[in-house]
């Protein structure tokens, strides 16, 4: 028989009791003694009104449970839990802080790496699947969707009566530089990817437009002389597998690289800070554009956004 320690002996006696012959108690008496019992050494013993499995807890472990004070089992608990929005936002909480921690960045780095190394016949599945997907204007649409937050300028643009997705500035100054060009035929966003290697892998990119000029099919790759600059190793890679697939294919006459010289050189250069805002704007008012990310929306369309869609 036990001994009842100082905090004990103030206990009520049905919970005395329970100590010292050591027996169990109901999901009613815990709730009866919510606010005065915190000890370990006080069972509960209950069916899960879920699942009618048999529970036993101590008192102190269950008060730990903060949103659901109902009779469930572990399993009924995360059940009820994960449809608790609070709940739900704490955990994104702390997950994302325990994710962020540069320890757990180099593990989960390691891990994914050696699980790759393990499995190249999954890696190699799941690249084609993904591939095959992006092919599809559902996932890609999605895709759009998740630009909410970029920092690029991106949405889509009325090119000739036909909506095209732009993704950066530099995109949306050719459309625009373009619509009014009669050799041009068509432009639409490349719906394919070309294959290269790089550090003995395989990599894939998907070209940024395919351009009819005069029934000559071009595959065109817009860049910024910044970006080229930066990776000139990786952009020599994709031009020469560009380059190799055009050889091969009959549909395809030429690979042209549209960075700042060449909208220079065709007089068709628009300065990114200052000359592209007020195009942004007219477009916008004309219904010719629609942004997806709504930092840009902010920095280029500001009230007139708010005041065109409360009309």
């Amino acid at each position: 028989m036990k001994k009842l320690n100082h905090k004990q002996l103030k206990y009520p006696n049905e919970i005395k009791e329970a100590i010292i012959k050591e027996i169990d108690l109901d999901y009613i008496s815990f709730l009866k003694y919510y606010n005065i019992c915190t000890s370990g050494n006080v069972f509960i013993s209950f069916n899960c009104i879920n699942c009618n499995i048999i529970v036993r807890r101590s008192f102190k472990s269950l008060k730990k449970r903060k949103l659901i004070k109902k009779p469930l089992c572990s399993k009924c608990v995360m059940k009820e839990v994960g449809k608790n929005e609070k709940w739900l936002k704490a955990n994104s909480d702390a997950q994302k802080k325990i994710q962020s921690t540069p320890e757990q960045k180099m593990k989960n780095s390691i891990g994914v790496s050696k699980f790759w190394k393990e499995n190249p016949e999954i890696k190699r599945k799941m690249g084609e699947n993904v591939r095959k997907a992006y092919n599809k204007e559902s996932v890609r649409k999605k895709h759009r969707k998740s630009l909410r937050n970029s920092h690029s300028l991106c949405g889509e643009f009325l090119w000739r009566n036909k909506k095209i997705t732009f993704e950066s500035s530099y995109e949306l100054s050719f459309l625009i530089q373009t619509i009014n060009i009669k050799r041009i035929i068509d432009i639409k966003r490349c719906d394919f990817e070309i294959k290269y290697i790089e550090n003995d892998k395989n990599r894939f990119y998907n070209p940024d437009f395919i351009v009819n000029f005069n029934n000559k099919i071009t595959i065109v790759e817009i860049k910024s002389n910044w970006i080229l600059n930066k990776n000139v190793n990786n952009f020599d890679l994709k031009k020469k597998a560009t380059n190799y697939f055009i050889k091969n294919n009959k549909n395809y006459c030429k690979f042209l690289i549209i960075d700042e010289d060449w909208f220079k050189k065709n007089n068709m250069w628009v300065k990114r800070s200052s000359g592209i805002k007020p195009i942004v704007r007219k477009l916008f008012i004309q219904d010719k554009l629609k942004l997806f990310s709504d930092k840009k929306i902010k920095k280029y369309l500001g009230n007139l956004y708010e005041d065109k869609k409360n009309n």
